[in-house]
């Protein structure tokens, strides 16, 4: 893979065998590549050194990436990828990319959120193995309602918190969408919410600050049709960014079609960590 002639933010992939899958097409990681190579070079030609105007020293990498692939690369030329960042703050940059086959057709598309790392990127604390929560946590607490106004709308409710990990529920009857079933918005909500409960059980300050959403994947496998319950569980955190995986089920288990196990959402779920002092972008 290399530098595209074609602009600072291009980056080119010449298509071989040895970059194809078992059927004969460019591979998904290929593609992926391509359009994850040329973000920071977005970043570099916007000014100069990729730092977003913090010197030279700093590195940007991946703090979500959303892909979805339009359609196969079966043969011949080049692939190119390419970038526009959509914003810049001080540790963050939000990129969107693409990736164009030879003919000019767009086969991919990404949206990538990058996060300034200041020297070498070193490896963040483990929170499957060492758990760290903070003691004595003053938001949220099992049993508050609504958090927030919108949470409020929803009538949720948090039920359990634990070492980097949450629920809450909401009941189906304000939150019915179309069919009778859960309305998909409202779980991205409290899905939402969770994620973000969870990723503060990781804060040593008790999760007074505020929390921004970074990135949201979910996959849709059956509708909900009663009462939800969302789980989320912290992955792992670097700095100011913290990842964890949510879904969403119905309270009890019962009555969700096709699906012995009652899961009916799941995803994960990227947040940018800040204390009280640290409301700027």
């Amino acid at each position: 893979m290399e530098q595209a002639a074609t602009g600072g933010d291009c980056v080119g992939l010449a298509w071989t065998v040895d970059n194809t899958n078992t059927g004969g097409r460019l591979h998904g990681g290929a593609v992926a590549s391509v359009m994850m190579a040329a973000a920071p070079l977005a970043l570099a030609a916007g000014d100069g050194d990729g730092s977003g105007g913090q010197g030279g020293s700093a590195s940007w990498l991946p703090a979500a990436v959303s892909l979805r692939f339009l359609e196969p690369v079966r043969s011949g030329g080049q692939l190119t990828g390419r970038a526009r960042v959509l914003r810049r703050g001080r540790t963050l940059a939000f990129i969107e990319a693409e990736a164009v086959a030879a003919g000019g057709s767009r086969v991919g598309v990404a949206m990538i959120t990058l996060h300034r790392v200041a020297g070498r990127a070193t490896a963040g604390p483990s929170l499957l193995e060492k758990p760290s929560g903070p003691a004595g946590a003053t938001w949220p607490r099992v049993g508050q309602r609504a958090p927030s106004a919108y949470t409020h709308g929803l009538g949720m409710e948090v039920e359990t918190i634990g070492s980097h990990g949450a629920a809450v529920k909401a009941p189906l009857a304000p939150n019915e969408g179309r069919a009778g079933c859960f309305d998909e918005g409202a779980i991205v909500g409290l899905l939402d919410t969770c994620g973000a409960i969870a990723a503060y059980t990781t804060s040593i300050d008790g999760g007074r600050g505020a929390s921004s959403t970074l990135g949201l994947d979910l996959s849709f496998i059956t509708p909900l049709v009663g009462d939800c319950r969302a789980v989320s569980r912290a992955l792992g955190r670097s700095g100011e960014v913290a990842t964890g995986c949510v879904e969403a089920s119905m309270v009890g288990r019962h009555a969700v079609a096709g699906d012995r196990n009652g899961v009916a959402v799941v995803g994960t779920i990227t947040y940018r960590l800040q204390s009280d002092g640290e409301l700027k972008s």
